[in-house]
């Protein structure tokens, strides 16, 4: 075999591409069925022709689906069969595309006030809004770095009035121009819960800071005398040493929490019914690193084993 004579006259070259190919599919697992016969043929491996192939091959595997749904007799359980399989692969597309945004953010000094701003609009960006019916694209969606459960909503809105959440979801208008940076709202048997997102300059003092938490407060209890049953608070901001002796006063009463890195601190407010969490940027992103970790480790393992079976 061709690829036999190549590699024994270079051995070296054999264990660069096992290096290789490895990093290739590590980071293309959505891909990885696509390259199993990029070693076949020895020979030095050119990683970016090899995804460019089996990127390709992934897009015409889309494109016969369609062709085979707009058959007049489709085969019902082929069509189930190759649904799940190419939702796998773009489920896990979607995984590892997190993966790079967080790397992008571990990268980043965020005290920068233009990437304070790219932090801000990743979560949903400015002006932004969407329900059940007509949903805010997942590409425009990361409210994953905060919990993976808050991409699911009855209405979302990035920097609207607290009034323009509550009137699109049939609630009364306690007639308040306040405006919140990322509202959720989520209407189940379980109640009527909302969720107010705030961002603070990571060069604010603990002043203004402090300003933040009673925002929230007052939000809080705007929409608890509209009949919302469950209110959770975030407040995104650095935690230094005079935010940190004002979080943990007897004053403020918060606790400080786990977290894989940075500081985070929560309390609850019985009176208006609400749940706060303050979350350092480097928390908020380790967090995130640490949940998105344990999808991509299931998805190699899977990845393998599928491989190995074949």
């Amino acid at each position: 075999m061709l690829r036999d004579v190549i590699y024994g006259a270079y051995p070296s070259l054999q264990t660069e591409n096992a290096k290789t190919i490895t990093e290739i599919r590590d980071e293309n697992l959505h891909l990885a069925e696509y390259m199993e016969e990029i070693d076949s043929l020895g020979g030095l491996i050119d990683s970016e022709s090899i995804i460019e192939k089996a990127e390709q091959q992934f897009q015409q595997d889309k494109k016969i689906f369609r062709a085979v749904l707009k058959s007049e007799k489709p085969d019902r359980a082929e069509v189930l069969r190759k649904a799940s399989d190419l939702a796998g692969k773009e489920l896990i597309e979607y995984v590892l595309t997190r993966d790079k945004i967080i790397s992008q953010f571990e990268a980043m000094d965020l005290k920068k006030e233009e990437n304070e701003e790219i932090l801000r609009n990743h979560f949903l960006k400015r002006g932004l809004s969407g329900d059940t019916y007509s949903p805010v694209a997942v590409k425009e969606n990361n409210l994953w770095l905060l919990d993976d459960k808050f991409m699911t909503y009855s209405y979302v809105a990035s920097e609207k009035a607290i009034k323009t959440l509550l009137l699109a979801n049939g609630l009364t208008d306690p007639r308040s121009a306040d405006k919140f940076d990322i509202g959720i709202y989520s209407n189940s048997v379980s109640g009527k819960r909302a969720i107010i997102v705030e961002f603070k300059k990571l060069s604010a003092g603990y002043k203004e800071n402090g300003v933040g938490i009673d925002q929230l407060y007052k939000y809080a209890s705007q929409l608890k005398q509209s009949g919302v049953d469950q209110i959770y608070l975030y407040l995104i901001a650095e935690v230094n040493d005079g935010f940190r002796s004002m979080l943990t006063g007897s004053n403020r009463g918060f606790n400080r929490v786990f977290s894989q890195e940075g500081e985070l601190y929560q309390r609850s407010y019985d009176d208006v019914n609400a749940y706060i969490q303050i979350v350092s940027p480097k928390a908020l992103i380790a967090d995130a690193r640490a949940r998105n970790k344990t999808f991509i480790d299931l998805i190699k393992d899977l990845t393998i084993s599928k491989t190995e079976a074949v």
